[in-house]
């Protein structure tokens, strides 16, 4: 009879196996544009992650541009604590207005906030807390990688925080150029902003590259530089002049004469 029950337990075990939902290997990565895919580890914002998000000029309008896909694809989006952000430029940027969720002064209780936010929507989009215990942020984090909610984090220098969620990765904005205005006349036509990326295990590798935010059609486009082809200077053939001029010091050694 112990046997029985046992191999009932086991058949009962082995379907609960088969009937649990399959998260293939692209359902844990939210998409981004096509400009971001290269500087991204995962090559999309993976779930139950945390991005934050640096720098005074230029990182919100990364933080948009970043989720943009994401949620033109589906995905719910709740903000939190960013009374700067303007909803026609979130609109702009292509995040989808009818599936967001916007809660502007938490207070002191941010954390509280966002932990309810956390398993409910896709990304939670954030500025700084006022003030977050690191009891808080290990839970919370431990709850987003529980619940696949990407947590991105905006701090635009502005602002005197208390301090974030440990993130996973880190975007930091840096140079910003604009471009249009020519002698006092025209206007502004596109941004170019440069971007460093840190972070955890494949983060860590650093580096930085250059962005439009946006470009001259208001979308945004990774302006890497090509890469460099290093050659050896024994490989070089040189000019024609510099040719011509070999042959005729070979034709110069004895014995190499025309005869």
């Amino acid at each position: 009879m112990a046997n029985a029950a046992l191999a009932d337990l086991k058949a009962l075990q082995h379907a609960a196996d088969l009937s649990r939902p399959v998260t293939l290997a692209k359902d844990n990565v939210l998409p981004v544009p096509d400009a971001f895919i290269g500087l991204l580890p995962d090559g999309g914002l993976r779930r139950g992650s945390t991005v934050t998000i640096n720098g005074k000029v230029g990182s919100t309008s990364l933080a948009l541009s970043l989720i943009a896909e994401a949620s033109k694809t589906g995905s719910w989006t709740a903000v939190i604590a960013m009374p700067w952000l303007g909803l026609i430029a979130a609109d702009e940027y292509g995040i989808d207005l009818s599936r967001v969720a916007v809660v502007d002064e938490p207070g002191d209780q941010w954390a509280t906030v966002v932990a309810a936010m956390v398993g409910a929507f896709d990304v939670v989009l954030t500025g700084p807390p006022k003030k977050v215990r690191g009891s808080d942020g290990r839970r919370l984090a431990a709850r987003m990688r529980e619940r696949g909610t990407v947590l991105v984090q905006v701090d635009n220098g502005w602002s005197h925080s208390a301090g974030f969620v440990t993130g996973d990765l880190t975007l930091t904005t840096g140079k910003c150029e604009w471009n249009g205005l020519q002698d006092g006349h025209g206007r502004l036509t596109s941004r170019r902003v440069e971007v460093s990326i840190g972070g955890r295990g494949a983060a860590g590798r650093g580096g930085s590259t250059w962005f439009s935010l946006p470009n001259n059609d208001g979308e945004v486009d990774s302006l890497a530089p090509p890469p460099v082809v290093s050659i050896s200077s024994d490989r070089l053939i040189g000019s024609v002049e510099d040719v011509a001029e070999r042959l005729r010091h070979l034709t110069a050694v004895p014995g190499l004469e025309a005869g």
